[in-house]
């Protein structure tokens, strides 16, 4: 269609513009004319010009492992005979360029055989290599890699066929603990799945292993040149707080290295359950609305103890308990309850406060609140987030949407005592403290919180926004505030060039993982400042390569909108031992997934054959040549150009 209209405006302006011709001959003046004509022309239909081309080069790069694993291992001349047979077998037409590799990656004469690096980064040279556009890759290594880029996703994203011929499988037998996966969150007395990936390479004969996490073992088989298993432990933590188990493999003689035969893991255990007391001695209406919903919640022992108005409770009540709950208590004639509870939270035991309408705090009560002044308000108060002092997650949307709760129609104000309290939701009518923490001791100075336990149209299997409330506090002022923020690196120990891998664990003040935070690392208090990245659930990780032999600390610094809101550190030691000669041996798994996701084929360099090497294709790239005038302003000011030449000629010769 573009070209019908394109020849039906070059036609036409042929028959406007025939009459103009000077019989002198002034046609360069009548074609300046088309042109300004099919440019316009041009930019109105706006058809892109495609061209598309297709290459298929015959340059094939022979990427030559030359670190110091691979001497370790005794390949030298294995190598070389390697690559002599693929020089002589090569299918014809394609030609050799030689690269090595280790730390670094260049173009090499196939006779540079001198030095070895001291670190294998695969992923890097593959790149490199690739971005060349060559027709293929032949990679000769053992497949020990070291580097921060996971080789398979660089080749992928590429897509340049890798052929890998892989070295040292008869070097040695090897097993290792691949990874240990714990869950994010564990509770004490509750059964978790520990999962433990186990390889081992260099198994002539069926070989039974005995593997360790914690207190329990398991038999495996390996066998082969190359084999994986994932065993998965049942595992029960009986006792809360951070708690540090060892993962073992039984280590079998000659093997290559040792080192990577255990791993010790650290664990954040939950409490199972919070002891909760509920107590209150003015009941009310929405005394059952509470309990409910102490009751339903599955983490929650309560105790309940309601006394009519000014009733006493016995101070041995508080023995064993995590958190008490005073539901619009008064405090009364001291029987030694109010004073062992004063003791009980200075020594850290957590106290949610809900006040109602003829709260009364006693000096004692009134000592443990995190605000002072009180003074009782009627109206109507509707809650919001104040967010520049806290950010809780269960004040969301598909949570506790603040717009679909009931307002309060009371309140006692009173003003923070310190700037340690942190003030959750305030008032929009005046802004005053509605929800107000400050360490142990959360204070609801706002009524009637029973009506958010009664919510029309929502759904029996959802919670209620009373418990919602109630869980988070409860979770809050019953677990440990310490471990809000951790940092730990994933090993005491590092070998000389091996990444150091930092996590980053965050919690909210009511204990659910803190996501969006802006993280940033340094090591030893330098300057220079490292962002970690989000990996979501309240975890943060970041890889630092070439840390120096030595003891260091890391420090972290974690922030919202600006303001620090935790900070941590942990401290790590890299040995003088290079991490080139801790793990030795073919490395058959890394190997065959680079080639099998780049659609080239694996072999060990003893199985190496001819037919192989003929199977060898290169790849085909495409070039294209994409000319759209709508994105082009040469082409705007072309036709602006010709055009005013043209005009201005036309009117020095009296021509319209």
């Amino acid at each position: 269609m573009s070209i019908v209209v394109s020849l039906a405006l070059f036609l036409l302006a042929l028959f406007v513009y025939r009459r103009h011709l000077s019989p002198k001959g002034d046609w360069w003046l009548f074609m300046m004319r088309l042109v300004v004509i099919a440019l316009f022309a041009f930019i109105l239909i706006g058809q892109a010009i495609n061209l598309t081309s297709k290459e298929r080069p015959n340059r094939l790069v022979l990427l030559v492992d030359r670190s110091l694993s691979m001497k370790a291992i005794g390949e030298d001349g294995v190598v070389r005979e390697v690559k002599e047979e693929i020089i002589q077998k090569l299918p014809k037409g394609l030609k050799p360029e030689f690269w090595i590799f280790g730390e670094t990656a260049y173009v090499a004469p196939a006779e540079d055989q001198d030095g070895y690096f001291e670190r294998t980064r695969m992923g890097r040279a593959l790149e490199l290599a690739a971005l060349t556009k060559p027709g293929g890759v032949v990679l000769l290594s053992d497949g020990q890699d070291n580097g921060e880029k996971d080789p398979a996703e660089v080749i992928k994203k590429l897509k340049v066929p890798v052929y890998a011929i892989g070295f040292g499988g008869g070097a040695g037998r090897n097993v290792r603990l691949s990874d240990v996966t714990v869950p994010m969150m564990v509770y004490a007395k509750e059964t978790v799945n520990i999962k433990v990936r186990l390889s081992g390479s260099g198994f002539s004969e069926m070989e039974r292993l005995r593997l360790r996490a914690g207190e329990q073992v398991r038999e495996v088989m390996l066998k082969g040149d190359f084999s994986e298993q994932e065993v998965e432990f049942p595992l029960v933590f009986f006792s809360p707080g951070r708690q540090k188990f060892w993962v073992r493999v039984e280590s079998l003689a000659g093997e290559l290295t040792y080192v990577d035969n255990q791993r010790d893991v650290v664990i954040d255990v939950k409490p199972g359950k919070t002891n909760v007391l509920y107590f209150t001695n003015r009941p009310g209406m929405g005394t059952r609305f509470i309990l409910n919903a102490l009751r339903k919640n599955p983490r929650v022992a309560l105790k309940e103890i309601v006394v009519t108005r000014n009733g006493t409770i016995r101070p041995e009540a508080l023995n064993g308990m995590d958190v008490v709950v005073l539901d619009g208590c008064t405090e009364g004639a001291d029987n030694g309850f109010w004073e062992r509870l004063l003791q009980r939270v200075q020594a850290g035991m957590g106290l949610l406060v809900i006040a109602g309408e003829n709260f009364v705090a006693g000096n004692k009560l009134a000592s443990l609140l995190p605000v002072k002044d009180l003074a009782i308000k009627k109206g109507v108060f509707t809650a919001q987030v104040n967010s520049k002092e806290t950010y809780l997650d269960w004040f969301e949307p598909g949570k506790v949407d603040l717009n679909s709760v009931p307002p309060f129609t009371g309140m006692i104000s009173g003003e923070p005592k310190d700037d340690k309290t942190l003030v959750w939701l305030e008032a929009v009518e005046n802004g005053l403290p509605l929800l107000v923490a400050r360490r142990k001791v959360v204070f609801l100075g706002a009524w009637p919180i029973w009506r958010w336990g009664f919510i029309p149209d929502l759904p029996l299997e959802r919670e209620t926004p009373l418990e919602i409330l109630l869980d988070r506090v409860i979770r809050y002022l019953g677990e440990d505030t310490e471990v809000q923020f951790r940092l730990e690196a994933d090993a005491h120990n590092y070998h000389s060039g091996e990444p150091v891998r930092l996590r980053f664990y965050a919690l909210t003040p009511d204990g659910n993982p803190w996501e969006g935070l802006e993280v940033g690392v340094n090591l030893d208090s330098e300057r220079l400042t490292m962002p970690m990245i989000d990996n979501g659930g309240g975890r943060y990780e970041v890889e630092i390569a070439g840390v120096a032999p030595g003891e260091h600390v890391a420090f972290v610094e974690a922030k919202m909108d600006g303001r620090v809101v935790g900070k941590a550190k942990a401290g790590f030691n890299v040995l003088e031992q290079g991490i080139e000669l801790v793990r030795l041996g073919l490395n058959r798994g890394l190997l065959s997934r680079v080639a099998h996701l780049s659609g080239g084929w694996f072999v060990p360099a003893e199985s190496l054959n001819a037919s192989q090497i003929n199977q060898i294709q290169t790849k085909v790239y495409e070039r294209q040549f994409v000319i759209d005038p709508r994105r082009l302003p040469w082409v705007f000011a072309l036709l602006t150009l010709i055009f005013g030449v043209e005009l201005g000629l036309r009117r020095s010769k009296g021509l319209y």
